[in-house]
């Protein structure tokens, strides 16, 4: 006959990339113990149980996940999902852009113009997909940020995806799109049964998709010139997450790299 109370607990931190949640059990029966019971943990893309270090999960309640996951349905999966997302994108929207902190490769952004990508500061944010003739397309919008450059462009990667996963890894329609303009210029041809750049570029106006990358390519922009400035005044190592008495510093735990498809601005 014993109650119990559930509460989920996600990382507060916007910019991190894991996906984990993590179940909190209490014992509505024992009043005096205010700490939950069990600690069960998932990865809640990749549908399993998971540890989340040996001083945070224990044998015990790893082993209780393991069954909790293996009962899982698909659908109790994609709840999770969505309630994961719901969460992380409520976190990055609410929290002030001066509590983000991001090791960005300076000296690639500046003297390489390399352009970083938008999920790669925020990896849970909505993404852009477009649908032509039956096919679905991943949009991966990516920015120059670099001091001396005042461009208003976004090179999209235009990427096959089905069931929300990549099945084109290679040799993808790469376009370089003004949004201040409305035109387009193609970077990298891609394969042949691509869909047509005009087609794409069409539907990107038709859904007005401009004034999204406009208040991305500014948001990033904020988020690396306040970076630049930490760094002339600080150039001390820092941890996951700093604590003052004033506010709470988001940090992304290791430097951009860039593992996608590298782009330059041109």
């Amino acid at each position: 006959n014993n109650k119990w109370r559930l509460e989920l607990d996600i990382y507060k931190n916007p910019i991190c990339a894991c996906q984990d949640i993590t179940l909190k059990i209490y014992d509505k029966n024992n009043k005096k113990n205010k700490s939950p019971k069990y600690h069960l943990s998932f990865d809640v893309f990749d549908q399993q149980a998971i540890r989340l270090g040996s001083n945070q999960t224990s044998e015990k309640d790893f082993r209780l996940a393991e069954l909790f996951a293996h009962d899982f349905t698909e659908k109790d999966w994609k709840q999770l999902q969505k309630l994961f997302l719901n969460n992380k994108r409520q976190i990055a929207q609410s929290t002030p852009i001066d509590q983000f902190d991001v090791p960005f490769p300076e000296d690639e952004i500046e003297y390489d113009f390399l352009m970083i990508s938008y999920t790669d500061i925020f990896p849970f944010e909505k993404t852009g997909y477009i649908e032509l003739n039956d096919i679905k397309y991943f949009l991966d919008d990516q920015y120059c940020l670099s001091s001396t450059c005042s461009c208003t462009h976004v090179a999209l990667t235009c990427i096959v995806v089905k069931n929300e996963k990549a099945i084109q890894k290679a040799d993808p329609l790469t376009l370089l799109f003004d949004y201040q303009k409305e035109s387009y210029e193609i970077m990298d041809q891609g394969s042949e049964n691509i869909a047509l750049p005009k087609e794409l570029v069409d539907e990107i106006k038709r859904y007005d998709l401009g004034k999204i990358y406009k208040e991305r390519h500014q948001k990033l922009r904020t988020i690396y010139n306040n970076f630049r400035k930490k760094a002339r005044k600080n150039d001390k190592n820092v941890k996951n997450v700093k604590n003052d008495k004033k506010k709470i510093i988001y940090i992304l735990s290791t430097p951009l790299h860039h593992p996608k498809n590298r782009l330059y601005c041109q």
